[in-house]
C-alpha cells in the first residue's frame, strides 16, 4: 500500500470542504462584481471567506487579497512593493533558502536595476536578525525571509525579524505558507507587512492563495485590468477556491 507523506507540497482536500464548494456552485453562479442580486450574493460569499481568514489572522478583512496561490501572493508582495519603494531606497534583503517564487521575483527585480542581497542561513539553518544586520544598508527598504523552509522545516526567528524591520522603517514580508495552520500566529505579535498564505497547504483547493497586506502599505498591482481586490489583482475571482479556503481555515 502506498502512504502519502509529501503533505508540505500538497494536502488532500478536506471533505468538508469539497462539499462546501460542490454545494455553493451547484446553486449560485453569478459574477461577484455584478451589482444584480445573483452578484451580490456571491459578493457576499467571497468577503464572508475574507472575514473567516482575517479573523484568523486577526486583521481587518481589507487587509486579505485573494491570489491564485502562494507563488502569486510572493510575486505580488516582492514585485509589487518594490515598485512603490521611496526614492533612494533600492536595497533588498531575501534569504537564500526561500520559496523558488520569491527567489525569481527577486532576481527579476534586480535585473530591472534593484540591488538585491541574498542571505545565506546559519550553520543550523536559520536567518536571524543578526545575519540581517550585516548586510543592512542605508538604501535597504524591504527584507523578505518564510516562517517555515518548506524542504528543511526550519522555523526562522520572523516575529524578531518583524520587530528589527519595523523599529528600523524597513518592510517585511513573510511567506507563512508551510507555517499557517501548523504554527500559532497572528499579525498582532508577527508585526510583517506583507504575508503569504496558500489554501492547498491547510487542506484546501490549489490555485487560491491570499497576500495580507497591511493597511497603509502601497503595492502596485502586477495583474491589470478591473478594480478587483482592492485594485490589487484584476479579475473574475475565483468563487469556488475562495469559498474553498475560507472552509479549510474555518
Amino acid at each position: 500500500m502506498d502512504v502519502y507523506l509529501d503533505y508540505a507540497a500538497n494536502t488532500p482536500i478536506d471533505p468538508a470542504v469539497l462539499q462546501t464548494m460542490f454545494d455553493f456552485k451547484s446553486t449560485h453562479f453569478g459574477n461577484p462584481s455584478s451589482p444584480h442580486r445573483f452578484g451580490q450574493k456571491i459578493k457576499y460569499a467571497v468577503e464572508n471567506s475574507r472575514d473567516i481568514i482575517a479573523r484568523s489572522l486577526k486583521c481587518h478583512p481589507s487587509e486579505i487579497i485573494f491570489t491564485g496561490g502562494g507563488t502569486e501572493s510572493n510575486n505580488l508582495a516582492l514585485i509589487g512593493a518594490a515598485r512603490m519603494f521611496p526614492k533612494g531606497k533600492n536595497h533588498l534583503i531575501v534569504s537564500a533558502a526561500e520559496h523558488p517564487s520569491v527567489i525569481n521575483s527577486a532576481k527579476y527585480l534586480q535585473s530591472g536595476g534593484l540591488e538585491i542581497t541574498f542571505i545565506k542561513p546559519d550553520n543550523s539553518g536559520q536567518i536571524t536578525t543578526s545575519l540581517i544586520k550585516e548586510h543592512l544598508k542605508p538604501q535597504t527598504a524591504m527584507i523578505s525571509v518564510m516562517y517555515v523552509n518548506n524542504e528543511t522545516g526550519i522555523i526562522n526567528p520572523v516575529r524578531e525579524i518583524s520587530e528589527f524591520c519595523n523599529e528600523n522603517d524597513i518592510l517585511f514580508h513573510c511567506d507563512a505558507v508551510q507555517a499557517f495552520g501548523k504554527i500559532p500566529f497572528d499579525l498582532n505579535n508577527l508585526k510583517a507587512d506583507l504575508l503569504s498564505l496558500s489554501a492547498h497547504k491547510i487542506y484546501g483547493p490549489e490555485g487560491t492563495g491570499t497576500l495580507f497586506v497591511r493597511k497603509g502599505i502601497p503595492v502596485d498591482s502586477i495583474i491589470k485590468g478591473g478594480a478587483q481586490e482592492a485594485n490589487l489583482r484584476a479579475g473574475t475571482e475565483n468563487v469556488m477556491g475562495i469559498i474553498g479556503m475560507g472552509k479549510a481555515v474555518e
